[in-house]
């Protein structure tokens, strides 16, 4: 049996990883960006 309190654990990881994915995403493409513009500028 999987405990109320796993559950709950589970769920609130599962939250932050929600809430944080995009940010993080936001990040890649922004320094990808950075990187891609300073390839093109030499």
């Amino acid at each position: 049996m999987v405990d109320l309190d796993d559950i709950l654990k589970i769920a609130t990881i599962v939250k932050i990883i929600a809430t944080v994915a995009p940010v993080i995403e936001k990040l890649a493409r922004y320094i990808n960006s950075l990187v891609t513009n300073k390839k093109t500028n030499r």
